[in-house]
């Protein structure tokens, strides 16, 4: 890229201007970021949320009482990307970018990338071969569950109604909404309903550049332009539907 920059100076009070010399100084640029991708790009934040472990006896009674459970999920999206989220969630704090495509890399590969000794994995897709997605990843070593990783929601979010279909800005004062409820399965609620820690993460992947036009086979992308102002907020609340009666009921009683 070329930047043309321009300026003047003021040279006030006395001193000597030696011949040969030379003027300098520093500068600050504030400029918002444009950027076009035409894949889609997958981003995890470094920093994970730790889940406290649940009273064994207070999981248990859950557990054998529950009958439903939902995630409630509120997303704000106040820049001009839109994409798809996912609850990640593990007894590590490795949330790996290459996580949907464990099942096809080599074991040595996994190894290298990931720095650890392994010696085989377990790939259980979400809906195949409709969606290829991980739903959980287990890695083992000498034939011992060293740790896993589990996708309990994968739901779409949309863009800013507001944005400049040229530049790529979007207002923040009318950002996308998406609101959901989605139904848990219940059998992926005993990664959560435990007296074991966790960690949870999220994997959000964003949609590539809408094309602009289309001219002799030379493609054109409406740019994303990222500024201070643009957020992505994410609120997600947990719900659990249980058996009143089984809940108070003494578990050594018949």
């Amino acid at each position: 890229e070329r930047f043309n920059i321009s300026g003047s100076t003021r040279i006030d009070g006395e001193g000597i201007l030696s011949k040969g010399a030379e003027i300098w100084g520093n500068f600050t640029l504030t400029s918002p970021l444009s950027f076009s991708f035409h894949p889609s790009m997958t981003i995890i934040p470094a920093e994970h949320t730790s889940l406290a472990p649940m009273d064994p006896s207070a999981s248990e009674q859950i557990d054998s009482s529950l009958i439903e459970a939902a995630m409630y999920v509120e997303i704000t999206n106040r820049s001009p990307v839109g994409g798809a989220l996912s609850l990640l969630i593990s007894d590590s704090t490795f949330f790996p970018l290459f996580l949907d495509s464990l099942d096809i890399w080599g074991i040595e590969m996994i190894q290298d990338t990931l720095g650890i000794d392994l010696d085989s994995i377990s790939f259980t897709a979400i809906d195949p071969p409709t969606n290829l997605k991980a739903l959980e990843v287990k890695f083992f070593y000498q034939g011992n569950l060293l740790f896993f990783i589990g996708r309990i929601l994968d739901l779409q979010f949309p863009a800013s109604e507001s944005i400049d279909p040229e530049l790529g800005y979007a207002d923040p004062s009318f950002p996308g909404l998406y609101t959901t409820s989605v139904i848990i399965d219940t059998s992926l609620l005993d990664w959560v309903i435990t007296d074991q820690s966790r960690n949870s993460n999220v994997m959000i992947t964003f949609d590539g550049s809408p094309i602009s036009s289309i001219i002799e086979n030379d493609t054109t992308w409406v740019p994303f332009t990222i500024q201070t102002t643009n957020a992505f907020e994410v609120k997600t609340m947990l719900t659990l539907q249980l058996d009143t009666g089984s809940l108070g009921r003494n578990k050594f009683m018949p």
